[in-house]
């Protein structure tokens, strides 16, 4: 819903993902929060 990435942000959330999930930028999301396992991977 419009305004939804905001008010979460707003509120301390890190970031923010909505559906339909696009792997592409499921993988990036998750690299910024936890490198060492994009390494991996």
């Amino acid at each position: 819903m419009k305004g939804d990435r905001e008010r979460c942000l707003e509120a301390g959330m890190d970031d923010y993902l909505s559906k339909p999930l696009h792997p592409d930028t499921l993988h990036r999301m998750l690299a910024r929060c936890a490198p060492s396992a994009a390494a991996v991977s």
